[in-house]
């Protein structure tokens, strides 16, 4: 199936204000006089690839795709390319998935049971260099019983198993030529059944969405979409100062203050949305490391963080403490003791227990060892640089030194089995990808996964058996033994969990807040479901 070029984006970004020939039509609020006009997004969060194999949208509201679930506000998965729920056999291996009939993709071609074998095939396959692959590790094999009818085949019971069908589906022709996915013309042209259709990414400036008239739920009423790129928080001041957009997705932390009406005048204009999230942040502490191996220095350093602090201070009250990848966003997954408290005073005692003695300089030892490692990050990271910061200046209050290390994030990984790193995660759909990923010995030795290395039995027993069991009460009871166990014997240091904040003018009727993941903005966000939005 040929693949379209795209066109380029009709309208040309200034850095401050686009011009009048490009904006939407506008209401005096600066709402949009009709459906018709474009819903203009800002947003500093660019996405690198568009292609669902590389990452994009794989948690389901992926815009341009439809998985073969779907979810809801409250995160209960919904058939999409599915018919119904698929049903498993009695041993839990082996699922069926039937699938809407009746559904094309935007290329006018017809969408069957070969699409979804191919687009889970291209996953499995080590050609494509899928770097999500490994999520699906007990995925044995995909087969078509027919053209309606798809067949899994898992290695062993997964219990999550339903929860990873929110994968884009793609047309088997684009997937033809097995090449690695960051090299696929897929990664800005995206050829999807979803709700929208890219019209135009001008790649640092602007993307451009058209509503897609044949989608299976009918076409959306909000027609066209504009998303504004920004380099950083100060340049999306300056555009959101114009009074072109229409919503906003906030860095991190907000670091302008952009939700504060009294330091910008134009937020008067809009609404401010807060959405809880199970998006971490923690330090990685590897295992065979002289010092980050070490049980005290572990322990201490988790009851050196002022984590209250982090959360006023650097997130500015936009998030909440971390001790364990248990987020207060999922309040039954959480266990009520497991949080570690700021005590500076025993983080000390339990160094000098284990050996550790003040230096001349203050800094710790232990038989010609210094308590001193390097902690990386990625250094175009704002909020992980202050992240950072303020967790080395609470280790030195202990006697620990942190040289903390800017690198390009993508030089993160390189340094990840061997140093402590600023590591990322949370995903939402089902706890297993919120725990397993993080403090699973099996985990691999990834930035978004289990960097340094831990490994604690177990906190493995716990997660394997929260894998096999269905019943989510039971399920529940092996999380909460997994956190008691970790906080017991941690192995990172969990900072955070990181709220989104958002603003969005009125007019619309649709929006539902919903729990979000490390994945937002042009995913999840306000528009999550912006497909079925209606005018006021």
């Amino acid at each position: 199936m040929p693949t379209p070029r795209l066109l380029p984006s009709a309208c040309v970004l200034t850095v401050a204000l686009l011009s009048s020939s490009c904006t939407s039509t506008l209401s005096p609020g600066g709402n949009s006089a009709d459906a018709t006009a474009p819903m203009v997004l800002s947003t500093v969060d660019e996405p690198e690839t568009l292609h669902p194999l590389a990452g994009f949208g794989n948690s389901g509201a992926a815009k341009f795709y439809d998985g073969l679930l779907t979810s809801d506000a409250r995160l209960d998965l919904r058939p999409a390319l599915a018919s119904e729920l698929p049903f498993p056999e009695e041993d839990a291996t082996v699922w069926t998935v039937r699938l809407r009939e009746g559904v094309t993709f935007h290329d006018g071609s017809e969408f069957d049971s070969s699409d979804v074998v191919a687009t889970y095939r291209a996953l499995l396959d080590p050609a494509f260099e899928s770097p999500i692959a490994s999520r699906y590790s007990m995925l044995r094999e995909v087969t078509a019983v027919d053209e309606t009818t798809v067949r899994f085949e898992l290695d062993e019971p997964y219990s999550p198993f339903l929860s990873l069908l929110t994968l884009g589906i793609l047309p088997s022709e684009a997937l033809e030529d097995a090449e690695p996915v960051r090299d696929s013309a897929l990664a800005d042209e995206p050829i999807g059944t979803g709700p929208y259709r890219l019209t135009g990414w001008t790649q640092g400036e602007e993307m451009t969405w058209s509503g897609n008239p044949d989608h299976w739920q009918g076409p959306p009423e909000i027609e066209e979409v504009r998303v504004v790129f920004h380099t950083d928080p100060a340049e999306q001041a300056r555009f959101l100062s114009s009074g072109v957009a229409d919503g906003a997705m906030l860095p991190p932390g907000d670091p302008e203050q952009l939700r504060d009406p009294e330091i910008h005048e134009i937020t008067e204009d809009y609404e401010v949305l807060r959405h809880e999230s199970v998006e971490y942040r923690a330090v990685s502490l590897p295992t065979e490391g002289p010092v980050t191996g070490d049980p005290s220095i572990r322990m201490a350093l988790n009851l050196a963080v002022n984590r209250d602090e982090l959360v006023a201070e650097v997130l500015g009250g936009l998030g909440s403490p971390a001790s364990t990848p248990a987020s207060p966003a999922m309040p039954d997954l959480l266990e009520p003791e497991s949080a570690f408290t700021a005590d500076p005073l025993q983080a000390g005692r339990l160094l000098t227990t284990g050996g550790w003695t003040p230096g001349e300089d203050g800094v710790r030892e232990r038989e010609g060892e210094t308590a001193r490692f390097s902690l990386f990050y990625a250094q175009d990271d704002d909020l992980d640089g202050r992240l950072v910061e303020a967790f080395a200046a609470d280790a030195a209050e202990v006697g620990i030194e942190v040289e903390t290390r800017g690198v390009d994030a993508a030089d993160l990984a390189e340094h990840a089995a061997d140093n402590a790193v600023l590591t990322s995660g949370g995903r939402h759909l089902d706890p297993d990808f919120q725990f397993f990923d993080a403090l699973h010995s099996t985990s691999p030795v990834e930035v978004t996964a289990n960097p340094g290395g831990y490994h604690n039995l177990s906190v493995d027993t716990a997660l394997d058996a929260a894998r096999e069991i269905a019943d989510p009460a039971q399920r529940t009871v092996y999380y909460w033994e997994a956190q008691r166990a970790y906080l017991e014997e941690p192995g990172l240091v969990f900072l955070t969990f990181l709220e989104h904040a958002y603003l969005q003018r009125d007019g619309w009727d649709g929006y539902r807040p919903v729990v979000e993941s490390t994945e937002h903005g042009i995913t999840w966000g306000p528009w999550w479901n912006l497909h079925h939005w209606t005018l006021d």
